[in-house]
C-alpha cells in the first residue's frame, strides 16, 4: 500500500493570496466601473444627437411637404418673379419713389 502524503498550507501564504486576489479584483472592478460610466455618458450623448437628428428630419419633411403643396409652389414662384396667368406685374423703376 502506498503511503498517503499530507500537504500543509502555510496560513500566511493563504492570507497573502487572498489579499492579492482582493486587490486585483478591486482594481479590475474600479477600472471596469469607470469604463462603464464613460460608456453610459457616451450613450446619453448619442441619444441626444439621435433626438436632435429626428427633430431635424421632421422639420425637413414638413418643409418638403409644404414646398410640394400648391401654396409652397406659388410662394417659390412669386419669390422668383413669376406671376399667375391673367395677373399683371408692376415693377418699380430706379427713379421711382415707391419703397
Amino acid at each position: 500500500m502506498a503511503a498517503q502524503q499530507k500537504y500543509t498550507v502555510n496560513p500566511k501564504l493563504l492570507v497573502s493570496l487572498m489579499v492579492l486576489f482582493v486587490v486585483i479584483f478591486s482594481a479590475l472592478y474600479f477600472v471596469l466601473d469607470s469604463e462603464a460610466k464613460a460608456n453610459q455618458a457616451q450613450l446619453e450623448i448619442l441619444r441626444q444627437e439621435k433626438e436632435a437628428y429626428g427633430e431635424e428630419l421632421r422639420r425637413l419633411q414638413s418643409e418638403i411637404e409644404y414646398a410640394q403643396s400648391p401654396q409652397g409652389i406659388e410662394q417659390y414662384a412669386r419669390a422668383k418673379g413669376m406671376i399667375m396667368p391673367g395677373e399683371v406685374q408692376f415693377v418699380a423703376g430706379e427713379g421711382s419713389n415707391l419703397q
